[in-house]
């Protein structure tokens, strides 16, 4: 059985999934994931996805390919999860996805497009927000900005584990 507050991390072949691992490709020079999601209590995956933050899959069902990642020791695996489900119902940030975009295809010194103009999760935001909760800090710029791949790989640079 699978703690509820470890992390995954998958890799999807649809056409949103190609979209973010080319935009972590410019930005980062890797893109390997393009997903992010928390295993809640009896292995059900929350996720930011088009229809919402959900909680509505099985572990098991998942049909991408995935990673599951042991957090650093500091993080409290059920805050992490506990977090991450008080998230479910709220909307999927597609319009901040889309803002995001059009940053990493700009200079630096462009104004910002990205920016919630309500309650809403990207998946790599709401993951990296419950690790937030659950005690892991790291230096974000702005928590909207970091991408799966940079999550993954931020999570095993500070004593995260492949499970």
């Amino acid at each position: 059985m699978i703690p509820a507050g470890t992390v995954g991390f998958a890799r999807s072949d649809g056409l949103m999934g190609k979209l973010i691992r080319f935009g972590e490709a410019i930005s980062t020079g890797r893109g390997d994931v393009n997903h992010m999601f928390v295993v809640g209590y009896g292995e059900k995956v929350i996720q930011a996805e088009m229809a919402g933050v959900t909680d509505t899959q099985l572990l098991s069902e998942m049909t991408d390919d995935y990673i599951l990642v042991w957090p650093p020791k500091c993080v409290d695996l059920t805050r992490v999860a506990t977090f991450a489900h008080k998230q479910v119902g709220i909307e999927y940030g597609l319009w901040t996805d889309i803002g995001i975009g059009l940053d990493i295809v700009t200079w630096q010194w462009v104004p910002a497009f990205r920016g919630a103009r309500k309650a809403s999760w990207i998946c790599s935001a709401l993951g990296a927000e419950a690790l937030r909760f659950g005690g892991w800090i790291h230096n974000w710029v702005d928590i909207y900005t970091c991408t799966p791949q940079q999550v993954l790989d931020a999570l095993l640079a500070d004593g995260g584990t492949l499970l």
